[in-house]
């Protein structure tokens, strides 16, 4: 069953808020697709400060927010065979760092 959570990916605490909403009704998180991302027409000489801002919050702070996410142990789950994902890779790294997988 496929659901659909509304948030806007330029806030952080909207990003974090349908994170948290996700894990409460599903309990895990299979698989989030960031794919927000948004142009403003203007050269860069236009363009205000306000303008790079929503742009960078939007195509790039969106995707790192809901990446992050409440409870990230909680959701990180291993992945099948030969899927990399930040979950894998955190994990490597901790094992690599303390000799444990640091959960």
């Amino acid at each position: 069953m496929v659901k659909a959570h509304a948030g806007n990916v330029g806030f952080a605490d909207d990003c974090r808020r349908v994170v948290a909403e996700v894990l409460d009704q599903q309990g895990h998180i299979d698989i989030l697709v960031n794919n927000a991302g948004i142009t403003i027409d203007k050269t860069h000489a236009k363009l205000t400060d306000d303008d790079w801002n929503h742009v960078l919050a939007v195509n790039l702070s969106g995707a790192f927010f809901l990446a992050q996410g409440p409870g990230r142990p909680r959701w990180c789950r291993p992945a099948p065979p030969g899927i990399s994902t930040p979950c894998t890779k955190q994990r490597r790294a901790a094992t690599c760092a303390a000799g444990s997988t640091g959960w």
